[in-house]
């Protein structure tokens, strides 16, 4: 058990505090005002009341862990999965890790650990999600040329939906296994516009405010959305006794294309988040940059190949992934990289990986990084706030108050729960693909 007393585990408390009462934490997050703007007369909430990105069965995952590292009373997680449950319609049918029934699955696995009989309703959402991940694949698989990133990604798409099936059924369900398979057809080459590029060559825009430039076919390097999170999921599956034809091949072919466009973005530290065709046609340098987040650049990719090289044995990857994240915390520290405060993109994001990459045999030279980071972390802590950390620090685009998992407070608390150097308790970062 941690020291309760530890600055730490008493900000995380402290964050809490703030989120035990299911109805005031509705009441602040849906306030008018409180939403992410997408343009000067277009906003939406982040809310999403059943959710594990922005909803009660994460925030009850939050007080699990808690009540397994403080002695948090289990009543807090308790009522918040009652609340999901009870908001279950609020999913509007995705079946998604973040923002979907498979995110409630986990959220009930989680909270399960800690004595809450949750076991049932996990079951019969994995149950659900494991139709659904397969429809979505075989539809993928017919149509390779209108390949959309939505569709295999962590956030809502099979990838993530695998490594909830993976953790709650296990590495010898046969549904495992189907959608494994789907992951490892897709990193296979594929003939795009007469050239060969890697599978996972997707349609559609990325989203990131004011680069049009990606509103065509690109390649997603990232773990939330990308080919980061696709091989952060085999190497997992590889670990817990999957074995299917191809799945080696896969994880080797993806490993080659991250390291040879590492320090191929802008300003040439780590990864481009994104590539065109035409810059992996001509083997031009990438336009977009490392966003220095789990979602996309160097702390999401560094834990990705920390992960596959433990699953093939290979210590020069694991030598690569230090080296990347030695050097985009040595950036980062010294102001350089603009974070928010949570998990997605911001500071307790770098302050998880950093920890559970210390936890393997290759990460001791990220220790002193890791107290660095934790430091970070508890100076931003706003007691005055609504949630104690606010959302909207570097983007006006945010809602000041979120206080979800994904981007929010709750995140920010589990990062400063979590043991130092060892998986939590109720194994949520198994949500961000990072165990």
């Amino acid at each position: 058990m941690l020291d309760t007393m530890s600055p730490a585990v008493d900000v995380a408390l402290a964050v809490a505090g703030k989120l035990e009462d299911p109805e005031h934490v509705v009441t602040t997050a849906t306030a008018p005002g409180n939403a992410e703007r997408l343009s000067d007369d277009l906003s939406r909430s982040l809310w999403t009341p059943a959710s594990f990105g922005c909803g009660h069965s994460g925030l009850a995952v939050l007080f699990a862990e808690l009540s397994a590292v403080a002695s948090r009373p289990i009543g807090d997680a308790r009522a918040h999965m009652v609340a999901a449950a009870r908001q279950v319609t609020s999913l509007k049918g995705r079946s998604g890790l973040f923002f979907g029934v498979a995110g409630l699955a986990l959220a009930a696995d989680a909270v399960a650990k800690t004595g809450v009989d949750c076991g049932p309703l996990a079951q019969r959402c994995v149950d659900h999600v494991a139709r659904v991940a397969q429809e979505a694949a075989d539809e993928a698989l017919r149509d390779l040329d209108s390949l959309r990133y939505s569709q295999f990604d962590v956030i809502g798409g099979v990838t993530g939906v695998a490594r909830v099936l993976l953790r709650i059924a296990g590495g010898d369900d046969e549904r495992v296994h189907a959608l494994t398979r789907f992951l490892v057809a897709i990193t296979e080459p594929r003939v795009v516009r007469g050239a060969v590029l890697p599978g996972w060559f997707a349609t559609g825009p990325v989203g990131f405010k004011g680069d049009t430039y990606f509103d065509e076919w690109h390649l997603n390097s990232g773990v939330a959305h990308g080919v980061a999170g696709i091989l952060a999921y085999l190497a997992l599956a590889k670990r817990d006794g999957v074995r299917i034809a191809g799945h080696d091949e896969a994880i080797e072919r993806t490993v080659a294309w991250l390291l040879a466009h590492r320090d191929q973005g802008r300003h040439g530290l780590g990864w481009p988040s994104v590539v065109s065709f035409a810059e992996e046609n001509d083997g031009l340098v990438a336009a977009s940059g490392d966003r220095g987040a789990w979602c996309y650049g160097t702390p999401g990719i560094a834990r990705t190949l920390q992960l596959a090289a433990v699953a093939m044995g290979r210590s020069d990857w694991a030598a690569e992934a230090v080296s990347a994240m030695q050097a985009l915390l040595d950036v980062a520290l010294h102001g350089q990289v603009p974070l928010d405060m949570g998990l997605c993109h911001g500071w307790a994001g770098l302050l998880r990986i950093t920890d559970l990459m210390i936890q393997d045999a290759s990460g001791e030279p990220l220790r002193s990084f890791g107290e660095a980071l934790r430091r970070h972390v508890l100076d931003g802590f706003d007691a005055d706030s609504a949630f104690g950390y606010r959302a909207d620090l570097l983007s006006s685009r945010l809602p000041a108050n979120d206080p979800g998992v994904l981007g929010g407070a709750a995140g920010t608390a589990l990062a400063l729960a979590s043991p130092r150097a060892q998986c939590s308790v109720t194994g949520w970062e198994d949500a961000f693909l990072l165990t």
